[in-house]
């Protein structure tokens, strides 16, 4: 019996309280997914105590099946209701990319309180805490509803990093669990990694790639619960950027691209600096895009298509005559610098090629003169006036004094035994 009352107990105290639509609820939605406004107001006006904000079981109101539905003038007259409570209707709307209900419902929410559409939901059954509606759309990647929101002066500021003890970050985690934070954190990085939120709000597209990258990748290794979410969406970015520079059509466009040294903090000058940037922040896509590679070739051969045509054997070759081109290549060098011919030898692909001809030069010197006359090197036995001669008797090549001690030790062993 007593256990008969705990489970009774129990299962009061702590049971989920799941709400459950009345029959006149129920027909009130039925009225509101048939879109009819008249019978709405009909139903309304013979209803004046009626609850507008009723919420079924998996969280939705009436407003949020007018905003499923797509429906305007039913979402416009929901709102004219004086005890509607918009709620999270209108991240509804922007999810769906409706630009005109989205509006709508912003603008109700700046009535009951200016400010009110800035601000993020909370206790949203589809949406995290904190969610604002820039964020929604980011997330979703509606590039039309972001530029909206942003004409309507929404911001996305990005997130402090797991490690960051800033006085907003040590608020935060006063107020919220560590798994909301990490949530939120999450929730933001697939906000401002998406490509559309991307190229609205910066100049330079593939640098903001690289470094939210980089940024991701950071994020990671300090929250390695949700290592492998960072890891897709760093490369999500990274693949934007290699996305980027696959449109475009032309050597010149590649090459614009990579001469912008924007993010380039080296102090030497640099041909690519932005080649050299992506390199720096391993984004192996990007470098090995063929619109990358083709340019690369291009500059190393200099107009020397010659040289991809010869194979392996062929090019060996070349370099080993080389050797013999060198003095004569210095001299024209020298005398003409600005000579066809000149700049012809100072082509990427020509220097390596003189290179490592001069390296084997070098290592044939190297070998010549560790080999050269070695027996003067060599100091030889001590002269103390002991001296034996080697004396061959017979087929026995040992010296004597080999002899001498072998058959000196011999008999000695044999006795002692």
């Amino acid at each position: 019996m007593f256990s008969e009352m705990t489970e009774d107990f129990l299962a009061k105290e702590f049971a989920v309280m799941v709400p459950q639509l009345q029959e006149l609820e129920k027909y009130f939605f039925e009225l509101v997914a048939y879109g009819n406004v008249s019978d709405v107001t009909e139903f309304l006006e013979n209803n004046p105590k009626f609850n507008v904000n009723a919420v079924d079981f998996q969280g939705v109101t009436a407003l949020h099946i007018a905003v499923r539905d797509r429906n305007l003038p039913m979402v416009e007259y929901l709102l004219s209701h004086p005890e509607i409570d918009p709620g999270d209707a209108h991240l509804h709307a922007i999810r769906e990319n409706e630009i005109k209900i989205a509006i709508v419902i912003l603008n109700k929410l700046n009535e009951l309180s200016p400010g009110l559409e800035y601000a993020g939901v909370t206790q949203s059954t589809d949406f995290p805490n904190e969610a604002t509606p820039l964020a929604v759309a980011a997330q979703c990647g509606h590039f039309e509803m972001i530029n909206v929101l942003r004409n309507r002066h929404h911001g996305l500021p990005k997130p402090h990093l797991p490690s960051c003890i800033c006085e907003e970050c040590k608020s935060e985690r006063e107020r919220y669990d560590v798994l909301t934070i990490e949530k939120m954190r999450l929730f933001t990085y697939k906000a401002i990694a998406n490509p559309a939120f991307i190229c609205q709000t910066v100049d330079d597209p593939i640098l903001e790639a690289f470094n939210l990258s980089y940024e991701l990748k950071k994020t990671g290794t300090f929250v390695r619960e949700f290592y492998s979410e960072y890891k897709r969406l760093a490369e999500n970015v990274s693949q934007f950027a290699t996305d980027l520079i696959d449109c475009a059509r032309s050597a010149d466009e590649v090459e614009v691209i990579l001469k912008r040294s924007t993010g380039f903090s080296h102090s030497y000058k640099f041909l690519y600096p932005r080649l050299l940037f992506a390199l720096h922040n391993k984004q192996r896509s990007f470098v090995a895009h063929p619109n990358i590679q083709q340019l690369i070739t291009s500059k190393w051969i200099d107009g020397w298509h010659e040289w991809i045509s010869m194979d392996t054997w062929m090019k060996c070759l070349f370099v080993l005559m080389r050797i013999f081109m060198l003095p004569v290549m210095l001299v024209v060098v020298l005398v003409a610098p600005n000579s066809k011919r000149s700049k012809f030898w100072q082509s990427p692909v020509n220097k390596f090629i003189s290179s490592t001809a001069s390296y084997l030069v070098f290592l044939l010197f190297v070998f010549l003169q560790s080999n050269m006359d070695k027996s003067e090197q060599l100091r030889g036995p001590p002269n103390n006036g002991i001296t034996f001669t080697v004396i061959d008797e017979r087929n026995d090549q040992r010296p004597l004094l080999l002899q001498f001690l072998i058959s000196w030790l011999l008999p000695q062993r044999t006795c002692g035994s």
